[in-house]
């Protein structure tokens, strides 16, 4: 395992067996290995993105093979070809079709196989289409990929597979003199919510945000439905609650209001997520393999 620039509640949750955190460096490209219970010190090379795509795609690719035991200069980057060995002259994913040798449509084969294997991980073939995004530059294949694994931010136009039907649902506790009765459930219709969530457009259809490594979570700890919920729910609730008073409910107080989206409707996200990967997978593949000298 490899840990840089982590907090000391972040190591001990990584690397609990290698003893309190290190002190941070403020030097870049300085990083702990952590390996046998012991972290080990180290400097690793200082890359773009595009470099480190394109350095990842040698590697599946066998262009380029790591050597054990060589670092570079105390203080530095290692120098171009110490600690790596080039297995070929031809530089990979740098766009010019005509430099890339027949190496490169293997390593193209092994990515698009690693997504069709049905016994993968999808954040693993999610983490191929990343590569496949570097090795071909193509910017869209790669930043959809990678919302896909990390979650799409608020602001973010959601794919339409991510909008799925679901139910309105509060949780209710009934304060009764001497008593007090928690745990009720009740469905309530979009009218009966504040003015402030019509505004933001609050209905029933939840926007799926989360990461597939967290949808494959809920799914998992989910036994028919999954409850998320909406942005601003807290403010919601008390307003609900003040309306219940309001309306001589005086013992009645909203708990939590959230969607209630049938497991099924989490499932077929995460299908089309496979599906969208292994068809842009296949489909660039053929189309840049084709392109290149046999």
């Amino acid at each position: 395992m490899i840990l840089a620039r982590v907090g000391e509640g972040t190591w001990q949750r990584l690397a609990p067996i290698a003893g309190p955190a290190p002190k941070s460096r403020a030097h870049p490209g300085r990083a702990h290995v952590v390996q046998d219970g012991t972290a080990h010190p180290t400097q690793v090379r200082l890359l773009t993105d595009a470099e480190a795509a394109d350095w990842l795609i040698a590697t599946v690719a066998g262009e380029i093979r790591p050597r054990l035991g060589h670092h570079g200069p105390r203080g530095g980057q290692p120098s171009p070809g110490r600690g790596m060995t080039k297995v070929t002259g031809v530089p990979v994913g740098q766009g010019r079709v005509d430099a890339v040798t027949t190496s490169d449509v293997r390593g193209l084969a092994q990515l698009e196989r690693a997504v069709l294997d049905d016994t993968a991980f999808l954040a693993s073939a999610l983490r191929q289409c990343l590569m496949l995004g570097g090795y071909a530059h193509h910017e869209a294949l790669r930043d959809w990929a990678l919302k896909e694994l990390v979650g799409y931010p608020a602001a973010d136009e959601l794919p339409s597979y991510r909008k799925v039907p679901a139910a309105l649902e509060v949780a209710i506790t009934l304060n009764l003199p001497g008593q007090i009765i928690q745990g009720s459930t009740r469905r309530i219709s979009v009218v009966q919510l504040p003015q402030g969530a019509h505004e933001r457009g609050l209905g029933e259809s939840a926007p799926i945000r989360q990461g597939v490594r967290e949808l494959e979570g809920l799914i998992a700890i989910s036994d028919r439905t999954v409850h998320l919920s909406p942005p601003g729910s807290a403010a919601y609730v008390l307003e609900m609650t003040r309306q219940q008073e309001q309306n001589g409910h005086e013992f009645t107080e909203i708990m939590s209001l959230y969607w209630a989206i049938a497991k099924p409707s989490i499932e077929g996200v995460v299908d089309q997520v496979i599906e969208h990967a292994r068809t842009e997978t296949g489909v660039r593949v053929r189309r840049y393999a084709a392109k290149l000298p046999r």
